[in-house]
């Protein structure tokens, strides 16, 4: 009893000491009556909550409100998400004040950090009491652990540390006694947790290597000690009998089948009623086909060496054979790479161009040694050398591997490089280093070396944690400059239908830079066009159509584009950056259009100036100075955002544009030239639209703008130049929207006229 009290204790401090850096950021995610949300991906983390709220915990496969029109398939698994509709129902019964679900997962991803700091504490104290603070710490203090599991941060990413702590726990508590019940919950849990985040079915596969590792040690380094008794330590009284002919070897391997016999069956039930596993789809974030076909390998890799170990084959010669045939089946899914499956690779190293934008999807080496120190910091960095130290304690002094050290070292050999390959596998880093750390903490047989190792840790991952350390601890600056933007679509722009059950299409879509899309559609509640759900082929093509709409050098390409997506509003930020890499999303060169400095303002290329975003955005051309920039005869502004930036001179962040249909000015003038000006009301934007009359001296130009304003619109003073001739018209909001005709006269009595 007392020990279980003193475990509680620990995980609780350590609970305490992992919520004070993640509450760091408690400030800039609770603005007044505002929730702000860090990163892009926790937007729409929160409409998958509300959605799950809205529909009875069933989320839908796809999304209307992305890719519109045509829907965007959702890849992520519910587990995260309905978790915390859970939460939220569950607070809302309770609680005395309403709580929003976006408070709920602001405050609920840094619990979700500090409990895997607190589970990994007491799983640690197995070896000691500052073997459990070492393995606490280490996730509690890791900068990578907080930046995903901090105030503010609604990301999956938050889940995955506990998860792995939980696969762990559950390998070691299965395989301390030789149990078919022990031995199925851990199959459970190996596939239940690709609920939360597919991925951890690579850990789970992983732990054929503990296993393995028990084999080994028992075999060779453990074998002269404790005779008769069973690879976790227990006793195995079959362990040398005729039911196992080859010893104590025989239960671990009949433990691996049947685990992974069991995660292969949970977790084909669990994909085949996902839309990808029905249609065969491999998709980097969903559930599918791959996960019970990789614990159903595994299961069969096991049978394989049972029924060769029983057929007289050495160990080595078994665990070689069954090892090689699953390295070449791995090679050659790699190497075939088709559909998905080559998606999923390229995003997990990196080479995917719109993926490569993200810095979490970056390598540490990419980003440079002094980034991957403060990232990790010299204990998460270390994972290597820990695990280098624990094999070689355990094969110096000829040591049985207990079933968590087994673990923690199958878990190391896949978060090391895999937290060197992108940043956002830090946090699995943490864990790795926490376990590998208490074990050598532990077997210190001084109580004082122990100690000195712990102050030093600790001393190390206290630096580190510091809040001027962890990068991007506030409010993504695109959302902040643009905020007042999202509200204006959501406020004055024309409803649409079916926000929380987007199984029908709406009726319009708004067209942005995919990092806003989530944006658009949670804070706006209106459909995107392209969104940072890029690993499915349906919300590719999104992308790549927003990409070829605004590097557009016609306005009838570009509204070719946008009446196929059925787009009515465009969303423009002035960042100097998204040229560039709207180019490399459409295929095309950026340095065509502007090329970057690290000193100088950026030069900017005369195409860069007949691209259709910077046709809509720059305008006006008495606000452009000496560049002449032709404007847009179908799209007209219709909000500026209030932040500003200098982008060809101080210019709002944003912009959002209405795609119409124009009124037709119609008249009859002798000059060599017409002009329409529409100066817009409050605003120093001035657009001029410039045509010719024919040999009949009659001209006709479409302009975006009306006279009168509405709640959703800029009214401007519309005037038509004749030679020196001036006339202002009046242009009703109707003739904009419908396309009318607009006679201009030369006296108000007259329809039609001329100067």
């Amino acid at each position: 009893m007392k020990l279980r009290w003193g475990r509680a204790l620990l995980g609780l401090g350590v609970f305490l000491a992992a919520m004070a850096p993640r509450l760091s950021t408690w400030a800039g995610t609770f603005r007044g009556p505002l929730v702000l949300l860090e990163e892009v991906d926790g937007w729409y983390h929160l409409r998958r909550i509300e959605l799950a709220l809205a529909n009875g915990l069933i989320l839908p496969a796809v999304d209307t409100y992305n890719n519109h029109p045509f829907g965007g398939a959702v890849d992520w698994p519910p587990g995260f998400d309905v978790l915390f509709a859970l939460v939220w129902h569950l607070l809302s019964n309770v609680a005395h004040v309403a709580v929003s679900p976006a408070a709920v997962g602001a405050v609920g991803v840094a619990v979700l950090g500090s409990l895997a700091a607190a589970a990994l504490a007491v799983v640690g104290a197995r070896w000691g009491v500052w073997a459990g603070i070492a393995a606490g710490l280490s996730v509690a203090w890791s900068p990578a652990a907080v930046a995903y599991s901090r105030v503010g941060r609604l990301d999956h990413h938050a889940i995955e540390p506990l998860g792995l702590v939980v696969l762990c726990a559950t390998y070691a508590w299965a395989r301390r006694r030789s149990s078919a019940t022990r031995t199925a919950a851990l199959g459970v849990v190996m596939a239940a947790g690709t609920l939360f985040w597919p991925g951890l079915a690579l850990y789970a596969a992983v732990l054929a290597v503990a296993f393995a590792g028990e084999v080994w040690t028992a075999g060779g380094l453990g074998a002269g000690a404790d005779k008769g008794r069973g690879l976790a330590g227990a006793a195995s009284p079959g362990a040398q009998g005729p039911e196992s002919p080859w010893g104590g070897e025989a239960p671990v391997v009949r433990q691996g089948a049947l685990a992974y016999v069991v995660a292969a069956a949970v977790s084909a039930g669990l994909a085949f009623t996902s839309p990808w596993g029905r249609d065969l789809q491999v998709v980097y974030y969903a559930l599918s086909w791959f996960q019970p076909l990789l614990f159903g390998a595994l299961a069969l890799a096991f049978g394989a060496v049972y029924g060769l170990r029983t057929r007289g084959v050495s160990r080595a010669r078994a665990w070689s054979a069954v090892g090689l045939g699953l390295g070449a089946a791995a090679v050659l899914v790699v190497a075939v790479r088709s559909g998905s499956v080559g998606r999923g690779v390229d995003f997990l190293f990196g080479t995917d161009t719109i993926s490569a934008t993200l810095l979490e999807s970056r390598s540490l080496a990419g980003m440079g040694a002094g980034y991957a120190l403060r990232w990790l910091t010299p204990v998460g960095l270390a994972v290597p050398l820990l695990w280098l130290a624990a094999v070689a304690v355990t094969v110096r002094r000829r040591e049985r591997m207990t079933p968590l050290l087994a673990a923690a070292l199958a878990l190391s050999t896949l978060a090391a490089p895999f937290a060197f390959l992108q940043v956002r596998f830090g946090p699995h880093a943490a864990v790795a280093s926490g376990l590998l750390l208490a074990w050598l903490v532990g077997r210190a047989k001084r109580r004082l070396v122990a100690g000195g190792a712990l102050v030093v840790a600790a001393g190390l991952l206290a630096w580190g944690v510091r809040p001027a350390t962890l990068p991007g601890s506030e409010v993504h600056p695109y959302l902040l400059g643009g905020f007042d933007a999202l509200a204006w679509l959501r406020r004055q722009a024309p409803p649409t239908s079916h926000f929380l059950h987007p199984v029908e299409r709406a009726e319009y879509g708004v067209a942005a830079e995919w990092v806003w899309g989530h944006w658009i559609t949670e804070i706006g509640q209106k459909p995107n066009i392209a969104n940072p759900l890029s690993q499915t082929p349906e919300n590719r093509r999104g992308i790549d159509d927003v990409a070829r709409l605004f590097m557009a050098e016609s306005e009838e390409e570009a509204l070719d584009i946008a009446q196929r997506r059925d787009v009515r509003y465009l969303l423009l930020s002035a960042i100097p950056v998204t040229v560039s890499q709207l180019a490399v999303q459409a295929g095309r060169d950026p340095a065509r259009y502007v090329t970057p400095s690290a000193d100088e303002p950026p030069t900017f290329h005369p195409p860069f100036f007949r691209i259709f975003h910077s046709r809509l955005y720059l305008g006006g051309s008495a606000e452009t100075g000496d560049v002449e920039v032709e404007p847009v005869s179908r799209v007209r502004l219709v909000f500026e955002s209030r932040a500003r930036i200098d982008f060809l001179g101080p210019r709002p962040t944003v912009r959002i544009f209405e795609i119409v249909r124009g009124a037709l000015l119609r008249g009859q003038c002798a000059a060599d030239e017409v002009e329409v000006h529409a100066a817009l009301e409050g605003r120093p934007l001035e657009y001029v639209y410039r045509t010719h009359a024919d040999s009949a001296d009659a001209f006709a130009l479409r302009v975006p703008y009306a006279s009168e304003g509405t709640d959703a619109s800029i009214p401007g003073r519309v005037t038509v130049r004749c030679g020196e001739r001036e006339t202002e018209v009046q242009v009703a909001e109707q003739d904009v929207r419908e396309g009318r005709d607009v006679w201009v006269a030369s006296t108000p009595n007259r329809d039609r006229g001329s100067w």
